[in-house]
């Protein structure tokens, strides 16, 4: 775990990707399952849709690489789980206006 709260930017980070491929590369199996998870750090980083967009084309395109790999190696590709969440209370740890998260109206 990266803790580094970059969401999708750390797949910018070719040491991370080779820390990842790592997992699905060495040895004679792979995870069985795995875990994405979406949370604040994607809501807050990204300024504008369309470059969050090309980030997630770019992560998808990764993930379709590591896959094709380890079908290629004769594995089984592990099960994904896709979470996101949203806290309430993120809007005011990432914005400087900070809105009501349930109505959106800012303060």
């Amino acid at each position: 775990m990266s803790m580094n709260y970059l969401g999708l930017h750390s797949l910018r980070n070719r040491g991370f990707r080779q820390l990842i491929r790592s997992y699905f590369m060495s040895g004679d199996r792979v995870p069985d399952v795995m875990v994405l998870n979406s949370r604040l750090h994607d809501g807050c980083y990204w300024t504008s849709v369309r470059i969050y967009a090309q980030a997630a084309d770019f992560a998808a395109q990764f993930w379709s690489g590591v896959m094709d790999k380890v079908r290629a190696r004769g594995h089984a590709v592990p099960r994904v789980f896709y979470r996101t969440q949203m806290p309430q209370i993120g809007w005011y740890r990432c914005r400087e206006k900070p809105r009501d998260s349930l109505h959106g109206i800012e303060r």
